[in-house]
């Protein structure tokens, strides 16, 4: 009964924010996409907006275009949604995000990024080009899987990114270079079944052996749901739409 009423609360939250995405997908020959994107409602073009680009997890993976907004829509209560841009593009099933061998960070390979990933950011390319988003306010998180995505991301593209807030995700600590560019704060629960809390201190340990501006917050009886508190907290929205990127 219980999973079934998170099921039914799942829907509800979903339902709460659907309205405010356009459902769209990308296609790049056979390949397809789904993703959704949220403009503000008075889109002003001699204006710029922030934009937040949101990786889901595992959970979230298909073609439905609908079930990938649960962990968006947990942001629902503590953003402006009229002045900023929403991505949440969708991870089609049997694929991730990362070339990861296993959530224990095992089989890193950051050489090539995979074909949903590409699809993502070459989504992301095609709104900065087309809607009036303020290239030094992006910014990118994410949960579970969509942790992973959100660090790699953060590496790959340190130049894009204002700050980043992954959430019980995990990395390859030696990008921790790159990392150290970038204000983040990063979540995740001590107790996490599925993606081991090693990973993120281990990320933050190496982040602050280089004096990088790293924030951290560990739940001490949450399991691998850290999204629910670290999406509830009020002040990290208030962190994240005060940094913005060097505009040199």
């Amino acid at each position: 009964m219980a999973d079934e009423d998170f099921k039914i609360r799942k829907q509800q939250i979903i339902d709460s924010v659907i309205d405010k995405f356009e459902a769209k997908t990308f296609s790049n020959g056979a390949f397809r996409l789904p993703y959704r994107l949220h403009r503000p409602e008075h889109v002003h073009f001699s204006q710029s907006y922030p934009l937040i680009m949101m990786m889901h997890g595992t959970g979230g993976c298909g073609n439905d275009n609908r079930e990938h907004l649960f962990v968006t829509a947990l942001m629902k209560e503590h953003i402006d949604w009229d002045n900023c841009f929403v991505l949440a593009p969708q991870c089609p099933v049997n694929q991730k995000w990362i070339t990861v061998d296993s959530w224990d960070g095992k089989g890193y390979d950051y050489s090539r990024l995979t074909p949903a990933m590409g699809a993502a950011m070459s989504i992301l390319e095609f709104v900065l080009n087309y809607e009036p988003v303020d290239r030094r306010r992006c910014y990118i998180g994410g949960g579970s899987m969509g942790g992973y995505a959100a660090w790699e991301l953060l590496a790959r593209y340190s130049w894009l990114w204002a700050a980043g807030f992954p959430i019980c995700g995990g990395g390859d600590v030696a990008l921790a270079p790159q990392w150290a560019q970038i204000p983040v704060w990063t979540f995740h629960g001590a107790k996490d079944p599925t993606v081991p809390v090693s990973g993120t201190r281990k990320i933050v340990a190496a982040l602050q052996a280089l004096n990088a501006p790293v924030k951290y917050t560990e739940y001490p009886e949450a399991a691998h749901d850290a999204w629910t508190s670290a999406l509830a907290t009020e002040e990290l929205y208030t962190w994240l739409f005060n940094q913005r990127r060097d505009s040199k």
